[in-house]
């Protein structure tokens, strides 16, 4: 299978210095605009075709419709980031102030420091990395600032509290406040080594941290891992520019070395290939050799992942069918693949141990309502005693509730 005209086009212009593009291409009758625009969008490179394309003169060739709805992508994005830069500052302001250290993740930063405007990089909330001692500071800091705890029903309750609380706004602003990077390696990297090898920087007024060029490179290998490379290209051009801009400051021994000695080497590889493959983009020749993984499990990716789609994934099967699969495929030790599903269904037993829990207060309190709604005084001042047992917190219970025709005051 090769990738598709639609897609050749995509990965052209989901770039800062686009390839030389053949016009013939675009002009082509056999084009299909409506799937290169929906897949565009899926993307998350909308933004950055459209500026590129406006940028190479070339929106003229693009029907009418793929026109407008490319360029109203674009303010979309720049408006929705701007509103994300104001509540991005008032964070990082207010994390400064009260000495929290923070480091701002993927697309709150990178729409600053990597991309030429903040019009070209979708994203649906801000990110950031917190030590896990200073988290629940963190977590009041947001409180003040009106951002109340949410919990995204795609993800298992415990996971939230345990690695990542979502929070959002009044205005729907959405803030994803991590004790770690990614649930399924939270068991493998190092966050004390990149705590110790992060470094400040100037980002909208405020000096912050932000990881090492290498910890940067490894996360985001790591991020599109932990989402079994069903990936957003949007994600891979983020990768692309930090190496193409890195240049010679990447110690890719270093990046070796910790994929290694952290169980890494399988994503990292995946990673850097379709970088190579996709977006052109050059890897020393020793790095992928050594990152590659052995004969058995890489003809095994290879039956799970195909290049010459920007699906990238095989599989078409249910989520969690599809993570058995992969699981195992992309850890590099198998401790590592038994922890991490052991983890998982840890943190869903608990949710559903939780659950239970609250199904059995419902239905103790749906009894007691009933009894005080239909029953004598008598039955309705034990049940508003029962409530309040085996409930706590729910209803005060000063004495005087007992006070009735058969409990007079004594």
């Amino acid at each position: 299978m090769t990738l598709s005209p639609e897609d050749i086009l995509i990965l052209s212009l989901s770039r800062f210095n686009p390839r030389v593009l053949k016009k013939t291409l675009l002009a082509s009758s056999r084009m299909n605009w409506p799937y290169f625009l929906k897949e565009s969008h899926a993307h998350g490179v909308s933004p950055l075709i459209y500026h590129n394309m406006s940028a190479l003169g070339l929106l003229s060739l693009l029907p009418g419709n793929i026109q407008a709805k490319l360029r109203k992508d674009y303010y979309r994005t720049s408006a929705l980031n701007l509103l994300f830069s104001r509540a991005l500052k008032e964070i990082l302001g207010k994390m400064s102030q009260k000495k929290i250290p923070i480091i701002p993740l993927k697309g709150c930063l990178f729409m600053h420091t990597l991309y030429p405007s903040i019009a070209l990089r979708p994203m649906i909330d801000l990110d950031f990395l917190v030590k896990e001692k200073d988290f629940d500071r963190a977590s009041r800091t947001l409180n003040e600032l009106g951002y109340k705890e949410v919990f995204d029903p795609k993800r298992p309750q415990a996971a939230q509290e345990y690695y990542a609380m979502v929070f959002e706004n009044k205005d729907k602003a959405t803030v994803e406040l991590h004790k770690g990077l990614y649930i399924r390696f939270s068991h493998t990297f190092d966050m004390d080594g990149l705590w110790a090898r992060a470094k400040r920087t100037q980002l909208l007024g405020q000096r912050v941290l932000t990881m090492s060029l290498e910890d940067t490179i490894l996360s985001l290998c790591l991020h599109l891992a932990q989402h079994d490379f069903g990936i957003r290209l949007i994600s891979l051009v983020d990768l692309s520019e930090i190496i193409s801009q890195g240049g010679n400051r990447i110690h890719w021994n270093i990046i070796v070395t910790r994929s290694e000695s952290q169980g890494m080497r399988t994503p990292v590889y995946l990673a850097l290939l379709l970088l190579t493959e996709w977006f052109g983009i050059k890897i020393p020749a020793h790095v992928l050799r050594r990152l590659k993984p052995s004969a058995i499990k890489y003809a095994y990716l290879k039956r799970l992942y195909d290049p010459e789609s920007l699906r990238f994934l095989r599989l078409d099967l249910p989520k969690r069918l599809t993570q058995l699969l992969l699981v195992p495929a992309l850890m590099d030790r198998p401790i590592d693949a038994i922890r991490s599903v052991a983890s998982y269904l840890g943190l869903r037993l608990r949710d559903a141990l939780t659950q239970k829990k609250l199904l059995s207060k419902k239905r103790v309190k749906n009894s007691i309502s009933s009894v005080q709604e239909s029953g004598s005084c008598f039955d309705r001042r034990m049940a508003q005693f029962c409530r309040a047992l085996l409930l706590p917190g729910t209803l005060p219970m000063p004495y005087s509730c007992f006070r009735g025709p058969y409990m007079p005051y004594p």
